[in-house]
């Protein structure tokens, strides 16, 4: 029997100490338990991180947000959310001529940068001497083994998001 949204949403954390005791839970089951393997257990994280990071910038909840609590805060339980103006600068449309020398120097030196890099990488370990005289020690690496996680995506063909084709 499918489990209905509103079911599996309800059994979500509703505040900063159960989702510490799901996240003890979780830890305990995988560590300890060794009930949940860790490519499951990160797979699903996820999956939960990219689908509530999704919903938190539909421009429809955003709207709705809004609504409920305008300009000012509002309390619902454990959390409140408060609503408020941020602004932006735009600094390229000033027309300044000093700032925009100043943005053509920070870029250069940034490429500056990058190429030296690209040749410090190359110092052997026993380090390397300038037609100066300066000794440009070798450059300490360090490496640490990473996962990276992806989904494979079906074949099937793409289903419209109700959600997107509702509220844009």
């Amino acid at each position: 029997m499918k489990m209905k949204v509103l079911n599996l949403f309800n059994l979500l954390p509703d505040n900063p100490n159960q989702a510490e005791n799901l996240y003890l839970e979780l830890v305990n089951e995988l560590l300890e338990e060794g009930s949940i393997y860790a490519h499951e257990l990160s797979a699903k994280a996820k999956l939960m991180v990219d689908t509530f990071t999704k919903i938190r910038k539909l421009p429809a909840l955003k709207n709705m947000l809004m609504q409920e609590v305008g300009d000012g805060e509002e309390n619902f339980g454990d959390y409140k959310i408060t609503g408020s103006y941020r602004s932006n600068y735009d600094f390229s449309s000033c027309n300044d001529s000093y700032y925009n020398e100043l943005i053509k120097k920070q870029t250069e030196i940034k490429e500056q940068i990058k190429e030296r890099e690209k040749d410090l990488i190359n110092v052997p370990e026993d380090g390397a001497a300038t037609d100066d005289g300066e000794v440009i020690n070798y450059c300490q690496r360090t490496s640490k083994k990473i996962y990276s996680l992806s989904f494979i995506k079906p074949k099937a063909k793409k289903v419209k998001d109700p959600i997107t084709e509702l509220f844009g």
